[in-house]
C-alpha cells in the first residue's frame, strides 16, 4: 500500500494558550517572505508533539472581518498542504509554536503565497 500523506489541520494543531502566544510574540527567531512574516518558538517536550500554529491578519490593514478571515483561511491551507515535509524533518523532542503574520496590504493571490510559505517552512527546516 502507498504511503499515505497525512493532511489533516485539527484542533491540535492550533495554537490557543493566550501564555503560549504571549511567549513567542517575545521570541526573536523571525522568518520572513514577503508577503508572511512567521515568528517561531520552539521548546522542549517529552513526546512527539504537533506543530501548533496562529494565523494573525492586521485590523489596520484589512478593516473588513470578511478580508481578515479570508487572508487567514489562504495561509491556514496553504500550511495544511505543504505541512508534511515540514513535520516529518523537525526534531521530535521539541515542541514548535509558529506564528504566520500577513503583512502584505492587498490579498495575493494563492501561489505568491504558497510559495512565501514554502521558503519559511524550508528556512526553519535548516
Amino acid at each position: 500500500m502507498k504511503d499515505k500523506k497525512n493532511y489533516r489541520f485539527g484542533k491540535n494543531q492550533k495554537l490557543k494558550s493566550r501564555k503560549v502566544i504571549e511567549e513567542l510574540f517575545t521570541s526573536d527567531q523571525i522568518f520572513f517572505s514577503y508577503p508572511i512574516k512567521c515568528i517561531l518558538l520552539a521548546q522542549p517536550s517529552d513526546k512527539y508533539v504537533l506543530p501548533k500554529i496562529a494565523t494573525v491578519v492586521s485590523k489596520r490593514n484589512y478593516k473588513r472581518a470578511v478580508d481578515r478571515n479570508k487572508v487567514k483561511r489562504l495561509l491556514r491551507e496553504v500550511y495544511r498542504l505543504n505541512s508534511f515535509d515540514f513535520k516529518s524533518t523537525i526534531p521530535k523532542d521539541k515542541q514548535y509554536n509558529l506564528a504566520f503574520i500577513y503583512i502584505g496590504k492587498t490579498i495575493e493571490p494563492y501561489i505568491s503565497i504558497e510559495k512565501a510559505m514554502k521558503m519559511i517552512l524550508k528556512k526553519i527546516c535548516e
